[in-house]
């Protein structure tokens, strides 16, 4: 924000408001802030709220045109309203006003769909970003009354469970009552909102669940039996023997589809496990670790199971989107992610585990030197810090490196600290702050506790979730039924921004029985790793991410690694490390898609990805060939191939 000094700008995360906030210093005798995004951004509007009502109008200045008067603005109270009758390109938007500013949030422009809701309706945002949609766009609930002067009528409203006490539910009411009378489409996710119909008392979407003798109450997915992989598809099957999961009713000539459940509570609970076993050691190992959330709902025989992503995908078909884009790159049939734990291996030992791994991976630096704390079980086994030309040296090979907190041993208070001291100590010897993260032995806390501290600690991308053993059982899979990424939810709805993606090829399963487990044959770790290769690459790719300690561990001398990346290239995978993939995962939310006259819309994307279309839906990419028909959740698509900074034209039927 230029013009103002860095103590004036205050972190809104760090506040409870999002994303900016200001105040100004009360010795300008014209204050004002500026939001400069940098180059052109597609938006529709703009929510300013005040810590109080300003004593004078404010006026809103959007590349050098003020805005204020024109009717685009609403000013109410605390709140400054902006709703552009059409989106519009803007690089530069400036308010002056002498009052401190609590959050100024740009809305941005979308090509089908809009979402109304307060911050609890961030996870829908989440969700549906990770399953390809880049149309969302989030409306305070102050804002929901411009719905009906934008000039693109959105396809879609989704609501989150908005309720007849909501301050604002007249106003949503009066917008998606506009919308259906259009013709629109309304998406209740939620049975407790009250737009579509009254609530629902009774939902069928618990079950009762005993834990060690004491009995509670496990929320579950309603009306969704068995969510499996089969064939390689994600497909979720509907009960018919009872209540229906899901509604659609008439209202005049637009149509509401409502949830008699809250998909994405089940898909935030089968992502994240039970917040009701945040804190218990369920599966007698000794220690807190991810997989103890998910006690009594996942066995190892299901380990092949995919259904947060088959529950994601049933959610992004309701919305019934002639367009979306796939997690992948495209004419790409999987991504393996490679990482491996530095455990202690010098720098030639580093060097030369690289040369195993083409294409990219990610080193977890351990050593007591960069670490919170040295280790508690191999202390003979420390060694210096890796020296900074090696961190140089793998980065030119397409290598990086992360961090491997150890915590075993310390009190969950000291975790913070810990993470804290370990990051700190990494960019005093590399002068590189991590983004990656795996702790050592896989600690955890809470339900997203130890997602927040490590995100507080600037890291992007936690790997944690591993499928570790039940009942003392080796296995691989997928322990939260997920090959893709979102961010952690918190239990109140808000998103702590740090990646998850789940960890499904480790060989702690090589393990002698000392370790706790009953160790896998080689064999058997080599064939179980190639039945999920194979799954990855089918119509529907996905990624897999594998970690890896030092060969010699299991005294076989890399045989393991060259084969598993044997396997991967035989199956037509890339190879990538946790880097690589942060970079593609945020160009996909970058990708802007808006509407240029009624039917046709330009899709801009700062990275090549994939961009899917109903086959069947009478959608024309202009000067596009598809290179590829695939089906995704038993669905086909026709798949095409978004260039970076090259706008892409769809035109939707008549």
């Amino acid at each position: 924000m230029p013009g103002y000094s860095a103590d004036l700008v205050l972190d809104g995360r760090s506040h409870g408001q999002l994303p900016f906030a200001w105040r100004p210093s009360g010795q300008d005798d014209e204050p004002w802030v500026e939001l400069d995004f940098g180059q052109p951004v597609e938006i529709i509007g703009l929510s300013v709220t005040f810590e109080s009502a300003p004593d004078e109008r404010p006026e809103l200045i959007v590349d050098g045109a003020v805005v204020s008067g024109n009717g685009e603005v609403r000013h109410e109270g605390r709140d400054l309203l902006v709703a552009f009758p059409r989106a519009r390109s803007v690089s530069r938007i400036r308010l002056r006003t002498a009052e401190p500013v609590a959050a100024i949030t740009p809305i941005a422009s979308g090509v089908t769909t809009l979402l109304i809701g307060g911050p609890q309706a961030e996870p829908e945002i989440e969700i549906l970003i990770a399953g390809g949609v880049p149309s969302i766009v989030r409306i305070p609930p102050q804002l929901a009354g411009a719905v009906g002067r934008l000039s693109a009528t959105p396809r879609m409203l989704v609501s989150s469970s908005v309720q007849r006490d909501d301050p604002h539910f007249d106003m949503i009411k009066k917008a998606v009552n506009g919308h259906l009378n259009e013709g629109g489409r309304v998406l209740e996710l939620g049975f407790r909102s009250a737009l579509c119909g009254p609530p629902v008392e009774n939902p069928p979407m618990q079950r009762r669940s005993f834990h060690r003798g004491e009995d509670h109450v496990a929320t579950v997915i309603a009306g969704v039996a068995k969510a499996r992989v089969a064939e390689g598809q994600a497909r979720v099957e509907l009960r018919a023997d009872r209540d229906p999961a899901v509604l659609s009713t008439g209202v005049g000539p637009g149509t509401c589809v409502r949830y008699l459940f809250d998909p994405v509570s089940a898909i935030v609970r089968r992502r994240q496990g039970d917040p009701a076993l945040r804190g218990q050691d369920a599966n007698g190992r000794g220690g807190i670790q991810p997989q103890d959330l998910f006690f009594d709902d996942l066995e190892p025989s299901d380990y092949d199971r995919r259904d947060a992503d088959a529950l994601s995908e049933f959610l992004i078909q309701s919305l019934d989107l002639p367009f979306r884009l796939h997690p992948l790159p495209p004419r790409v049939k999987g991504v393996l992610i490679y990482t491996v734990d530095q455990d202690f291996v010098p720098d030639e030992g580093v060097l030369a585990q690289s040369d195993l791994i083409p294409g990219g991976a990610t080193f977890l630096l351990t050593d007591a030197e960069v670490g919170g704390k040295p280790d508690v079980d191999f202390k003979e086994y420390a060694v210096a810090r890796l020296d900074p030309n090696t961190l140089g040296r793998l980065a030119e090979r397409g290598h990086e490196v992360g961090i491997h907190p150890n915590l075993e041993g310390l009190d969950p208070s000291s975790y913070r600290s810990a993470v804290r001291d370990h990051v700190d100590r990494f960019i005093d010897a590399y002068g590189t702050p991590p983004a990656v993260v795996r702790n050592h032995h896989v600690t955890w806390d809470g339900f997203t506790n130890m997602a927040t501290l490590h995100a507080e600690a600037g890291l992007l991308l936690n790997l944690d979730y591993m499928a570790l053993a039940f009942e003392n059982e080796g296995r691989l899979g997928f322990l939260n039924g997920s090959a893709f990424a979102t961010r952690f939810v918190r239990q109140d709805g808000s998103v702590v921004p740090i990646y998850q993606l789940g960890t499904q090829l480790d060989d702690h399963v090589l393990l002698p029985r000392r370790f706790g487990y009953h160790a896998m044959s080689t064999d058997d770790f080599v064939r179980f790793a190639r039945e999920l290769l194979t799954l990855a690459t089918q119509d529907d790719p996905f990624f897999l991410t594998v970690n890896h300690h030092p060969a010699w561990w299991f005294e076989t001398n890399g045989t393991i690694q060259r084969r598993l990346i044997e396997l991967a290239t035989e199956n037509g995978m890339q190879v990538w490390g946790a880097g690589r993939f942060l970079r593609h995962i945020e160009g996909l939310r970058r990708v802007f898609a808006y509407e240029v006259s009624p039917g046709t819309y330009r899709l801009r994307s700062p990275i090549a990805a994939s961009l899917l279309v109903a086959r069947d839906g009478g959608v024309r990419v202009e000067g596009e060939e598809p290179f590829s028909d695939r089906s995704v959740g038993g669905l086909a698509y026709r798949w095409y191939e978004l260039q970076p900074g090259v706008e892409t034209v769809v035109r939707l039927p008549p």
